[in-house]
């Protein structure tokens, strides 16, 4: 099954899950490059990433045609 971005015309051929029937897509954070904190803000919540909630990655539902 090919997958789709919202208003994207291009597959999306990353990492998917599927969960309730529903695709969702993972990458990387682009605020913490994908570490889950962010050092420069070690002084507020010990530096986890507030974009990825220190989860390293970004959740984001895809579409089938």
């Amino acid at each position: 099954m090919t997958f789709f971005r919202f208003a994207s015309d291009v597959p999306y051929t990353g990492r998917h899950i599927i969960d309730e029937g529903k695709a969702y897509g993972f990458e990387p954070c682009y605020k913490c490059d994908g570490h889950g904190v962010i050092p420069y803000f070690a002084h507020n919540c010990e530096g986890r990433c507030f974009k990825s909630h220190g989860d390293r990655y970004l959740r984001f539902r895809l579409y089938d045609e």
